[in-house]
Parts: structure tokens; sequence; C-alpha cells
């Protein structure tokens, strides 16, 4: 019984009949525990299931990731190639006050070309455009998800983080939605290493994703998630 208590989340168990000394010590350990923020919900994320984990390495990250939330800095995320950061940056945006408006991902490499550049202005001008009146929520934007720096220009890249630099405090951004946050991934990082040298990130908070190979205490609770999940979806 103790144990299936245990597994519960129960705190303590006594037995009957209680001890006084045994009841009043149970009583102040309990009451003397910390209270604990909860841990950023994973729950109808898409994709965000290997997120979850008891893990030092998870739970650092999940903790870094509370607070991340919040502060209204940008942020950069790094993750070996193949890391979804997407779900990460999700994550965040849903935890934080404009979950209610929209989380938009662009793919820069799709924007890479010369001719294409302008594009991606208009693009980010029209989602940072301050909007009076009553715009929904939902059709504003809440988080930008910026994927594939490292296969665009110097000159583009540059561009980027000036624009990101200044867009909160320059001159000429009067019309611009200072709320939203900017998310930047990186997969590179010997690119990371290099613009940090140079002090272009200095404004952003920063996550490091550990990946799967560090956290092998956490692949039972893995594998026990996706074998549920895909037996439900195949009906196994």
């Amino acid at each position: 019984i103790a144990v299936s208590a245990a597994k519960l989340g129960a705190a303590d168990f006594l037995r009957k009949p209680l001890e006084r000394s045994r009841f009043r010590e149970a009583v102040e350990r309990s009451v003397s525990l910390p209270e604990e923020k909860p841990v950023l919900s994973l729950d109808g994320i898409p994709g965000a299931e290997w997120l979850k984990g008891t893990g030092d390495k998870i739970r650092i990250l999940l903790k870094e990731m509370e607070a991340v939330v919040e502060r209204d800095d940008d942020v950069v995320i790094f993750g070996e190639a193949g890391i979804d950061k997407a779900s990460v940056a999700r994550v965040i945006h849903e935890a934080g006050p404009l979950k209610h408006r929209r989380f938009v991902s662009l793919d820069l490499l799709s924007f890479a070309r010369e001719s294409s550049e302008a594009h991606f202005w208009s693009t980010i001008k029209e989602l940072l455009e301050e909007r009076f009146g009553e715009t929904p929520l939902s059709e504003l934007c809440g988080t930008i998800l910026l994927e594939g720096i490292e296969g665009v220009s110097e000159h583009f890249t540059m561009s980027i983080l000036e624009f990101q630099k200044n867009r909160k405090t320059g001159a000429g951004f009067e019309r611009i939605d200072r709320a939203v946050r900017i998310v930047i991934a990186f997969s590179d990082p010997e690119k990371l290493a290099e613009l940090e040298g140079r002090g272009l990130l200095s404004s952003f908070l920063k996550l490091n994703i550990p990946p799967l190979r560090e956290r092998v205490e956490d692949l039972p609770i893995l594998l026990h998630i996706y074998l549920e999940m895909f037996s439900k979806e195949y009906n196994k």
C-alpha cells in the first residue's frame, strides 16, 4: 500500500495508531518543502513528447525554459542537426503571456536568394506591425521562429541581427509591436560561436538542447510514450 501511495504522489505514509512524534515530523517535513513552480506543459503540443523525462539534463533545460518564459527577451536555441528546435520554441510560446497570439516559423533558406530578401522583410514588417483597434489576438503575432540562419549570406545574417538589436529601442521602429519575441535556431556550433565572439548575440537569452545520447536515463520513459502513441495511432 505504501509503494502504491508513493507512486500516486503521496508525500508520506502513516500507519495507525498514529504516534504523535511521527505525525509531527511528517507534517513539519511537508509544510517546510519549498513551493516549486509547475513544469512547463508539454501536453497538446505536437512533437514535444521528446522533452519529457526525469534526468538531470532535461530537468535543467525545462528550468531554463521556464526562466525564458518569465522574460521578454529574444532567444537563441542551439541544438545539433536533427534536434527539433521548433517544438522548444512552441512550448515557450504556449507558456508565455502571448500564447493567444500566433506562432510563426520562417525558414530563412527560402529567402536566401538576394531577390527574395525583400519578400522576407515585407513578411517581417507585416508580422511585427503594431495594429490598433479591434484586431483579434489570434491574428496578431506572438513569436517568430527563424530557422536556417547558417545557410544564408553574411550580409543577410547581419541585417537580421542588426534589425533585432534595434527594433525595441531604435528610432524608426515606432509602428513595430515590441512585444513580439524573436527566436533564432542554430545547428552549427562554429557559426554560433563566431557570432557570439563578435558580440552579435549579447541581447539574446540562450538555450542549449542536450542530444538524446546524453539522456540515457530518459530512454525507458520515451520508449513507453512513443509505443503508446503509435499503438493507439495504428490500433496495435
